[in-house]
């Protein structure tokens, strides 16, 4: 296509993924700036009490320029309706002209939103991908207001998962399914032994591996309360769950009262470099959560032909699609998530196979899906 494609998202990553909320869509726009002449990227960081030392500097790679826009942020019911509008506003100071072709937003609001406005002023067409979990997804659809006028003012909006289709068509006459994507040349199969020698695990006994932030949402505290089923029957299984939150202390409090230090470990944050070890390190990777718009945890997990086990949330059952790939049971029932882990723990798995289930979802074919949404869009 050529030209210079300008990115609004919520959340992006720092230069080194230490921050590391957007990865995924650094990694995609890793694969879509050979489409492109140059990317340009804006994401918000409103400056806030608690997040001032964490402060993100503006970096490039390849051909893509990240800017992180600041602005003081007030957790008020006005604020927030008027983040849209806010975010525009302090984009358009800054990104004046240009030969884009079109403007892509991660995310409804505010990024959906200003980059709605973003292509009214440049002249070129808008698109949003919606990423919100089906809980968020919900709210939006209800509240209306801002993320409304974006869903309608939008040339086209994707959406990673099939099944809220039809409800973005209530807004859009323009909507397709685009999912999200691995890193293949990551997150590939590796010899389990040497991965667990690299981490310094046990070569013996049977591993689990989780992540996820540590969140209410991600059913993580439903996890714990399984392992105690789990322990009793299987014995000698370790849980590693990597991810940091507010629930860190409630659930090793939870750990201690079950007695299971020996089996149930909270990692904190896990470097980007170290994920695709922890998931060829694992028997099983299993994903809690209650609610998720795809799962690309889960994803890559295959990726590394490992199997999973996870709840139907919105997102797993868009990527555990055979029974060859793993085991979906009702989110929010540790006995039922229990009994999964057992079985999946008991079943001998093709790992080439649950590789191969997945080769269609690299980043490297979902950038050509977004082209050719590019494409049915500009003029």
């Amino acid at each position: 296509m050529g030209s210079e494609l300008l990115v609004v998202t919520n959340y992006f990553p720092d230069r080194d993924n230490r921050f590391s909320d957007g990865t995924f869509v650094k990694e995609l726009l890793m694969e879509q700036e050979r489409f492109f002449d140059s990317i340009t990227v804006l994401a918000p960081q409103p400056w806030k009490p608690w997040n001032m030392n964490r402060e993100r500097r503006n970096y490039t790679f390849g051909k893509v320029m990240v800017h992180f826009l600041r602005y003081l942020f007030f957790n008020t019911p006005r604020f927030m309706r008027r983040h849209g509008e806010i975010l525009f506003q302090r984009a358009r100071r800054l990104v004046r002209g240009g030969d884009f072709e079109a403007v892509h937003a991660h995310f409804s609001w505010p990024a959906g939103y200003a980059a709605f406005r973003m292509g009214e002023e440049l002249g070129v067409p808008s698109v949003i991908t919606v990423h919100e979990s089906i809980d968020w997804l919900e709210v939006e659809y209800k509240e209306g207001g801002g993320v409304h006028d974006a869903w309608r003012g939008a040339d086209a909006l994707t959406r990673v998962n099939r099944r809220d289709i039809p409800l973005l068509e209530e807004f859009n006459r323009r909507v397709f399914h685009v999912p999200n994507g691995y890193d293949e040349r990551r997150f590939r199969p590796l010899d389990r032994i040497e991965a667990r020698r690299k981490l310094s695990l046990p070569e013996e006994g049977e591993i689990l591996f989780s992540l996820g932030g540590l969140v209410e949402r991600k059913g993580f505290h439903h996890l714990v309360e399984a392992m105690a089923h789990v322990v009793k029957e299987k014995g000698d299984v370790r849980l590693y769950i990597g991810g940091r939150g507010e629930m860190r202390e409630r659930l090793l409090s939870r750990i201690k009262e079950l007695r299971l230090e020996e089996h149930v470990h909270l990692l904190g944050y896990v470097e980007d470099k170290e994920l695709p070890l922890w998931m060829n390190s694992s028997d099983l990777f299993v994903f809690p959560s209650l609610y998720e718009s795809f799962g690309i945890a889960v994803l890559q997990a295959l990726a590394c032909g490992t199997p999973a086990v996870a709840t139907i949330n919105g997102g797993s059952e868009e990527v555990i699609t055979s029974p060859e790939q793993g085991i979906l049971l009702p989110p929010g029932k540790p006995k039922e998530l229990a009994r999964g882990i057992i079985e999946a723990l008991e079943r001998e798995w093709n790992r080439a196979r649950i590789r191969k289930s997945v080769e269609d979802l690299t980043w490297k074919k979902v950038a050509k899906r977004y082209m050719e949404v590019y494409q049915k869009v500009v003029k």
